[in-house]
């Protein structure tokens, strides 16, 4: 969590320019610490997204239910070093590792 006790900052992208016309993929590569840190409070990792859209002055939102499916990023390794007891741990991300096709529509999500 970035932010502190009572209050969390958050980060707000404008995806309009990634949408296609028809079905598309929101997918998060979330990463939490785990540690506290300066910038980081110890707890649960979890995720909140919302989506506006808006078309020809309709205004549309999706975001995370219990229907969005999740996994642990097993190309996330965790045997990177603390760096100090102020930062968190080395980050080591093993691209090769990823499961393919994860941002296309029809992506089989057995086991997630």
């Amino acid at each position: 969590m970035r932010g502190g006790e009572g209050y969390c900052y958050f980060d707000t992208y404008d995806v309009a320019e990634l949408l296609n016309k028809g079905d598309n993929v929101i997918s998060v590569l979330a990463h939490h610490v785990g540690e506290s840190t300066y910038s980081n409070l110890p707890g649960k990792p979890a995720l909140i997204c919302k989506v506006e859209i808006t078309v020809d002055g309709q205004t549309q939102l999706l975001g995370t239910d219990e229907t969005w499916k999740v996994r642990r990023a097993d190309e996330w390794i965790s045997s990177g070093a603390r760096m100090s007891h102020r930062l968190g741990f080395q980050e080591i991300y093993d691209a090769q590792s990823a499961p393919e096709g994860v941002n296309e529509v029809k992506f089989n999500e057995k086991g997630w």
